[in-house]
């Protein structure tokens, strides 16, 4: 098992109705695609890496990390098979320390929180705040907004067993009168599925057209998955595939091996997710009805935006994991992000 610097993780584990999940072997697996790794107890693991592009918590906002693995056989010594999934801001986040929890155990999270999570059995943790400390022993809430990438490794006794552990992170916002008003649910970007080109769709309200009620407003954010800095290349298509704009995010910190940050060179070809840059479109490149030629006067009357695809490269040719939201009103959804070769 990875280091726990989170006490607070640690005491949630103990506590845990999935306790005895088991997501180690005695013997080494066969991991295929996967990464096998040994843990100091000389017990093997089939691993997986993931990344949350964003998240966010504190001023109003909540992230929710929802947990399960399909009910699947008991293991060779009788006890259910489990994932242990290891979770944490990466180390250019805004924000390395946290508070929240699982089990409805909140408490300040340093550096990473660990949760053992049975076949047939779910955890959700919660992050609930941004939090400080001047030293170890010394934390407090800080009344801040903690967001940036998250880091995500699922540890499983067999490749069966981690492709059937999921895990969704789930933003939540309360407005002025204290109530959940948004809400939108976001996959995981498994790192050996990222690439270094990706591609999504989007509808923005222009510029030059009054804003209502339902006005159509587009986010994204892109973090690093390469071990070298790179900017990302963020390119506007219309609807026939003509490139509209295009326009560079600030260069984006490199990401940190897994052997760095874990000290141990079995995690070396894992990336902790680097630097990260998010924007409004409408901030990032104002676009006016009058750049997208294929769309009549009467169309925009009709459907009231301009619309298309999106597609983020990174310049170094390294992996990048983005996320691309859409606001319409007081809904916020999530739209496909797909990878390219």
């Amino acid at each position: 098992m990875k280091p726990i610097v989170c006490s607070a993780a640690l005491l949630a584990l103990l506590s845990a109705p999935t306790l005895f999940g088991q997501y180690s072997t005695a013997t080494r697996p066969a991991c295929g695609k996967f990464a096998t790794v040994q843990f100091n107890d000389g017990f093997y693991s089939c691993e997986r890496w993931a990344v949350f592009p964003w998240y966010a918590a504190g001023q109003s906002w909540q992230s929710q990390i929802s947990m399960f693995v399909a009910p699947l056989a008991t293991g060779g010594n009788g006890q259910p098979r489990g994932a242990g999934v290891d979770i944490g801001p990466g180390p250019n986040g805004t924000n390395r320390f946290l508070s929240g929890g699982a089990f409805g155990s909140y408490a300040l999270i340093q550096g990473d929180d660990f949760e053992v999570v049975a076949s047939s059995s779910s955890v959700r943790l919660d992050i609930v705040d941004s939090a400080a400390c001047l030293t170890p022993s010394t934390c407090f809430l800080d009344g801040g907004l903690a967001l940036g990438p998250l880091w995500i490794s699922i540890d499983a006794p067999d490749v069966q067993t981690l492709e059937a552990t999921q895990i969704q992170l789930i933003y939540l916002y309360r407005d002025a009168n204290g109530v959940l008003s948004r809400q939108v649910a976001v996959p995981p970007v498994f790192q050996d599925q990222a690439t270094a080109k990706w591609v999504s769709s989007f509808s923005e309200t222009p510029v030059n057209v009054a804003a209502g009620v339902n006005a159509n407003f587009m986010a994204f954010a892109v973090t690093n998955l390469s071990k070298q800095p790179q900017a990302v290349s963020v390119q506007f298509y219309d609807q026939n595939g003509i490139l509209v704009a295009e326009k560079n995010t600030p260069i984006l910190a490199a990401g940190q091996g897994g052997d760095q940050f874990f000290a141990d060179s079995q995690y070396a070809g894992q990336v902790i997710p680097g630097g990260v840059y998010a924007a409004n479109v409408k901030d990032f490149f104002a676009f006016t009805s009058t750049q997208f030629s294929g769309i009549t006067a009467a169309t925009l009357a009709k459907t009231g935006t301009i619309d298309g695809t999106i597609m983020f490269r990174g310049l170094n040719g390294g992996a990048i994991a983005p996320l691309v939201v859409r606001t319409v009103g007081a809904s916020l959804t999530l739209l496909l992000q797909t990878p390219l070769p």
